[in-house]
């Protein structure tokens, strides 16, 4: 029979450590609305303890854990009213518990910025509580299936895995603080980590918060060490999709595009995270059918534009409305709609079809993106001149 892994976390309202009978009081639960989880729970002062066949959140009195019903579906809670503060090996202030979606051996670029990355960038800059002055951790965790119990065996944080996408990612977000993945390795390190705050979920987030995203894109290029250099020279990247939602003619869409400016096709299939991101600095134009890889466009420096395909009678199958309302958040934004039946190749998967790219109409759209870049490169060449000549006008 398997063994049943999961982790064991004492719960506190204040630290005590002053106390001489070492004992904690009673805890707290408070909850607010979540991104994923819908809900978000703050328990304070929690103690996590490892152990070897099972782990338990245990407060020292009960709370009321069906104000977060989702949250005690993930984690596992108890009580316990024997607790010892000198049970701590290390303490922080702030922990951040979060999914990281993880199926089949690996992740989803899409899901993994937006159910994760972006709304973890907002809790731990974007509050009150000032994380940057506060000792804070990240905790990292794989549900066994969708909103269950966590899977504690997991491979998604192990060595083999670690230098993979998802853990770049949200280790680049997590920056100077610390990250501990929830997995076996936890469980058998022996280590009781103390938290006074601790939220189980991530941060609600809007996809319109063009401060956040914009933000979020300069903290993870400064982290990579990524300079985002002026585009003097127009360039179009092309990315290529090979298993579904491909584009069947995208040889001739890179032809139809190097009358307008240098193209070339995007492969990111063997590329880093940093690599991928180092790809985009050198482009004014991205087109990309929805999908994972159009993720990147994020990464594009603030002028350029993204285009994103999508394809014939997509509605209610596909979240390319999502995709377009996060991309022009970022800067500017092009889309291009199928409307060709006979330029659809369907697949078993309603949101999985193949596309024949109208090559004309495509033309149309490059024609607007470049416009709109160009334009945004003026307008960011005026705002430093006018900034330039203010300078100037102060020092006299």
């Amino acid at each position: 029979m398997e063994m049943l892994a999961y982790i064991t976390v004492w719960l506190f309202v204040r630290w005590v450590s002053g106390r001489e009978d070492g004992i904690w009081p009673s805890s707290i639960i408070t909850k607010e609305f979540g991104h994923f989880p819908y809900i978000r729970c703050q328990i304070t002062n929690v103690m996590l303890v490892p152990e070897q066949e099972r782990g338990v959140f245990y407060t020292k009195n009960r709370i009321e854990l069906n104000m977060c019903q989702v949250t005690e579906n993930i984690w596992h809670f108890g009580t316990n009213s024997n607790i010892n503060a000198s049970q701590c090996t290390d303490k922080f202030d702030v922990g951040h518990v979060i999914l990281l979606f993880y199926i089949y051996g690996a992740s989803n670029y899409f899901h993994l910025h937006w159910d994760t990355a972006i709304p973890l960038f907002k809790s731990l800059y974007y509050t009150s509580e000032n994380h940057l002055n506060r000792k804070t951790a990240v905790l990292p965790s794989v549900e066994s299936s969708r909103l269950q119990k966590i899977n504690w065996q997991t491979d998604a944080f192990s060595e083999e895995n670690r230098h993979k996408y998802w853990n770049e990612i949200i280790k680049s977000v997590t920056a100077n603080n610390t990250y501990i993945p929830l997995d076996d390795n936890l469980l058998r390190s022996g280590r009781r980590i103390c938290f006074s705050q601790l939220y189980f979920g991530a941060m609600r987030w809007e996809k319109s918060e063009k401060k956040i995203i914009q933000n979020f894109v300069k903290h993870v290029k400064n982290e990579l060490g990524i300079h985002t250099n002026p585009l003097i020279v127009d360039r179009i990247g092309i990315i290529s999709r090979k298993n579904r939602r491909r584009i069947l003619n995208e040889k001739e869409l890179v032809t139809a595009a190097k009358n307008l400016a240098a193209t070339d096709l995007i492969h990111f299939e063997k590329l880093t995270y940093k690599q991928q991101i180092e790809l985009m600095q050198n482009y004014t134009v991205v087109v990309g059918m929805n999908g994972a890889g159009l993720m990147n466009c994020v990464y594009l420096p603030p002028t350029s534009t993204c285009i994103q395909l999508v394809p014939y009678n997509a509605q209610g199958s596909l979240n390319f409305e999502e995709y377009g309302k996060f991309l022009q958040a970022r800067g500017p934004y092009v889309e291009w709609h199928n409307t060709h039946v006979n330029m659809h190749v369907p697949n078993s998967s309603p949101h999985a079809a193949d596309t024949t790219v109208h090559i004309a109409e495509f033309v149309e759209k490059v024609k607007e993106a470049l416009s709109l870049a160009r334009d945004a490169r003026q307008q960011t060449g005026q705002i430093k001149a006018d900034e330039f000549q203010k300078s100037l006008h102060d020092d006299l």
